[in-house]
């Protein structure tokens, strides 16, 4: 679904395109999901902090990096995302859901 999405396919396309059938919000959520996924990991925020952030899974989030690294690689920066970073990186909070 992501990378229908990284290949340029609109919501209600990637809805038709998929072998089992999602209703648009469904992929609407992934979507959403995938950018908030995005944008948190272009922070500095690790793969684990990200999952905690947005409550979902780690393995979710893991199965977005090879994407992000295909298609965006210059927000992972060739760092293991998966590490922690500077003690002000464990300090952040989710108000920076609020921004996205």
């Amino acid at each position: 679904m992501i990378r229908l999405l990284e290949a340029g396919f609109l919501e209600p396309e990637i809805c038709q395109q998929l072998a089992i059938s999602h209703d648009l919000s469904a992929v609407e959520n992934y979507v959403q999901t995938y950018k908030n996924v995005l944008k948190l990991l272009e922070r500095g925020f690790t793969t684990t902090e990200v999952a905690s952030i947005l409550n979902i899974s780690r393995r979710l989030v893991d199965s977005y990096v090879p994407i992000i690294q295909e298609h965006h690689p210059e927000i992972l920066g060739g760092h293991d995302s998966s590490h922690c970073h500077d003690g002000d990186q464990a300090h952040k909070s989710n108000s920076h859901l609020s921004q996205m």
